[in-house]
């Protein structure tokens, strides 16, 4: 085999390296895309400003139907509005730090 061949072969196998690293780095973006994407839907949107008894109490009139609510969404239990309100917003400010939800 003369030098031509070795140059020949050595840069097909080369092209083929190429190749396969351009493949697998396109596996690569999209899967890093896919995950990107289906955290950004698992997204909780929550409200623009912090709970407070006032306006919970307008958004629920009733407190059974707000404990219920949040009971639902939070799995938390409260005796009052007041402990209600402080569990909520300590539960969805711990949800942004950790980039699970955001305001809007």
């Amino acid at each position: 085999m003369g030098l031509a061949d070795k140059m020949r072969q050595t840069i097909l196998a080369s092209r083929r390296n190429y190749s396969e690293l351009l493949a697998t780095t396109a596996e690569l973006v999209i899967a890093r895309e896919e995950s990107l994407e289906a955290a950004t839907k698992a997204l909780i949107f929550l409200l623009s400003k912090a709970w407070t008894v006032e306006k919970m109490h307008h958004k629920f009139k009733k407190f059974d139907m707000a404990r219920r609510h949040f009971s639902g969404i939070y799995g938390i239990t409260a005796p009052s509005w007041k402990i209600l309100v402080d569990r909520v917003n300590a539960i969805e400010t711990t949800l942004i730090y950790f980039g699970y939800a955001y305001r809007r």
